[in-house]
């Protein structure tokens, strides 16, 4: 039991790493992109780029991959925490790798951040599928609600982005996120759908979720992937990855107890709120201090 506890620390912490090490390589074929370039057929640019496909398989297909595994040797409460301790390696392989600088503020935002992530994974906000047995409608309400709320936000964010040229790099890596949120939302729905049509116990609704969930999963993965590429050309990926992480960290406690209107001990409540002012915090940091870079360029 020991082993395979001590197994799938290492897993998270490895996704996090691979994920970091994918960012590197993401954002190392940006920067080869000359600047006058950059706004005329980017993403199929990039696509031409071995190094920054090998770098999206490892972001978005090793790390997501080494996540699972982790999962069924620790659960998913201590993940995120040490998941996150690959934007420590993401920091330091920008320095290193592609010339970034960081000051304090940024490096004590990326340490915050990664305190924050690890106490909100301490506070054990856990919903198993198990427990959904099937799709309810009100639960469907609730989570298309939520879902408008998170558009409106990604919405503002890109028009934003378009708008503020100093903050170019913060709104889109921000947009992205919240579509990043938007997909993982919907993942619990997609699993219920497919295992109730594997079972034979799937009705019109499941039917008709699944095929709204697989437009919803390809359109927010698609353009959070596009966005957080395009933040990369505004922004450090030292900078991208901690900022795009605030609501990321942060959206799942609202859906913990709005959308599934959980319950939570105590000490978890205590954990979530020390963890999600540290978040906010760090975000706030590199905020101003990207603000502050754009006023200076």
């Amino acid at each position: 039991m020991v082993q395979n506890y001590i197994l799938g620390i290492f897993l998270a912490i490895f996704a996090g790493i691979v994920a970091s090490s994918g960012n590197i390589l993401q954002k190392n074929a940006v920067n080869k992109i000359p600047k006058e370039q950059r706004d005329e057929k980017f993403i199929r640019t990039l696509l031409k780029s071995p190094s920054w496909l090998f770098g999206s398989i490892l972001s978005y297909g090793v790390s997501s991959g080494l996540i699972i595994f982790a999962q069924v040797f620790i659960g998913p409460a201590l993940i995120p925490g040490l998941f996150a301790s690959g934007l420590i390696v993401l920091a330091i392989g920008s320095i290193k790798l592609l010339n970034e600088s960081l000051k304090f503020i940024e490096i004590l935002g990326i340490l915050i951040i990664v305190a924050g992530i690890t106490f909100l994974g301490f506070s054990e906000l856990d919903i198993p599928v198990s427990e959904i047995k099937a799709l309810d409608l009100m639960l469907i309400v609730r989570v298309a609600i939520f879902s408008g709320i998170l558009m409106i936000f990604w919405i503002f964010t890109t028009f934003m982005a378009k708008k503020d040229i100093k903050n170019k790099g913060l709104a889109l890596a921000f947009s992205g996120g919240y579509l990043f949120i938007l997909g993982n939302l919907w993942t619990f729905a997609l699993i219920l759908t497919i295992s109730a049509m594997i079972g034979g116990t799937s009705q019109i609704l499941d039917i008709f979720v699944f095929i709204i969930v697989v437009f919803i999963l390809i359109f927010s993965n698609l353009i959070a992937i596009k966005q957080t590429q395009e933040a990369y050309k505004y922004a450090q990926a030292s900078i991208v990855q901690p900022s795009q992480e605030v609501p990321k960290q942060i959206a799942p406690v609202f859906i913990y107890f709005l959308v599934f209107l959980k319950t939570a001990p105590i000490i978890s409540l205590a954990f979530i709120i020390l963890g999600s002012i540290l978040v906010i915090m760090a975000g706030f940091l590199l905020g101003k201090r990207q603000a502050d870079v754009g006023a200076i360029d």
